[in-house]
């Protein structure tokens, strides 16, 4: 992905004003994907996502702003109801290895809701810091993009999000996860048709 530069603009960080057509910006890497967090261990000393998106930006820029960056990369993130999960990944010197931090969420149509004015310097970003930041599809817009009646995410996935976001969305999905599932056992192997109707 090319990168962006965010436009310039004064903005107020810890008090501080940035004229940003004055500070030199820094480069952000931030990696995007769609219903998915990047793995862990596709981060290392050489090696990191493929899903990279450059951004030259500077301390005092938003969660919203971000987020933007997100929906031009990622077209079916403009739908509205999309949430935008943002966590920082940094290294750990002393075991070798990166370490994920959550900063916040935003959710797309919903302007002002949960942390779109949180910056980069209130998540204490320090530049050589990665950002993985995948949007989640409400379940239903999930099922419209997708298909046949299968779902990108993984069991574990749809219970843990249950507990963070809208529990009916998620059960309903994990319902059509399961039923999915079931259908492609009996297309593979039919054997289970004949006890079932027995």
């Amino acid at each position: 992905m090319e990168g962006i530069e965010n436009e310039p603009q004064a903005e107020s960080v810890e008090g501080k004003t940035v004229d940003r057509e004055k500070m030199c910006p820094m480069l952000v890497r931030l990696f995007t994907c769609l219903e998915r967090h990047n793995a862990m261990r596709d981060y290392g000393r050489t090696r990191v996502p493929s899903n990279e998106l450059q951004i030259h930006t500077w301390k005092d820029c938003t969660l919203r702003e971000l987020t933007r960056l997100v929906k031009k990369a990622i077209p079916e993130s403009r739908r509205r109801g999309t949430t935008c999960s943002f966590a920082i990944i940094s290294p750990d010197d002393r075991a070798m290895v990166f370490r994920s931090r959550e900063i916040g969420s935003t959710i797309i149509g919903q302007p002002g809701s949960m942390d779109d004015d949180k910056t980069l310097a209130d998540a204490r970003f320090v530049v050589g810091d990665y950002i993985d930041a995948p949007a989640f599809l409400k379940a239903h817009m999930r099922l419209k993009i997708l298909s046949g009646h299968t779902t990108t995410s993984t069991f574990p996935d749809l219970l843990m999000r249950s507990i963070r976001w809208n529990f009916a969305d998620v059960w309903q999905e994990m319902g059509l996860f399961l039923t999915a599932r079931i259908r492609n056992v009996m297309q593979t192997c039919p054997w289970p048709c004949v006890f079932l109707h027995a």
